[in-house]
């Protein structure tokens, strides 16, 4: 069986090589890898919450382990895709397609700021998702930042109200 690990994935985890292994051969079920790694803490393992240790059952993931595994929507690139690519006079706001350094530092931005939290993820999209909204009912779609900004300036934080108030269609005011 081969296993490809990205770096990032680690360091973001703060997981050895072993433990993902470990993690891996227990997710995927594999006899495979005992003996093969050595001593695992699997202690540590529960401390950080990747597993739970049972007399009954063994070793069982918890769910922080299964979204490690388990694909993914890529919000990241759905957040892409939802971003204005120009404004209304041309200023560029975000990158065309899914691919390119640009979307790779957005990604990596993406990743720093939301540190695998899904539903932070999902929120910060239903929030650009309501600025866009009530931007483009004030007709003022040409001040919004540019995808970069709107992240490093955490303007999911800024917007956030918009969530919770009701827009107007007709006259774009806030309720």
């Amino acid at each position: 069986m081969k296993i490809s690990i990205q770096s990032e994935v680690l360091k973001l985890h703060q997981l050895t090589i072993s433990e993902y292994v470990f993690l891996k051969s227990l997710y995927e079920d594999l006899k495979d890898f005992e003996g093969l790694l050595g001593e695992i803490d699997s202690s540590a393992l529960e401390k950080a919450g990747w597993i739970k240790v049972t007399n009954s059952e063994g070793v069982i993931l918890r769910q922080k382990a299964l979204e490690l595994f388990e694909p993914k929507d890529d919000l990241c690139l759905r957040f892409i895709n939802t971003f204005p690519v120009k404004t209304p006079t041309g200023r560029y706001l975000s990158p065309v397609g899914s691919t390119g350094m640009t979307v790779e530092n957005i990604r990596k931005r993406w990743n720093k700021h939301f540190k695998n939290d899904v539903g932070a993820m999902k929120k910060a999209i239903e929030v650009l998702e309501a600025e866009l909204k009530w931007r483009r009912l004030q007709n003022n779609l040409e001040y919004i930042h540019n995808i970069e900004t709107w992240l490093n300036q955490r303007d999911y934080e800024k917007y956030e109200y918009l969530l919770t108030e009701t827009i107007e269609e007709d006259t774009g005011e806030l309720m």
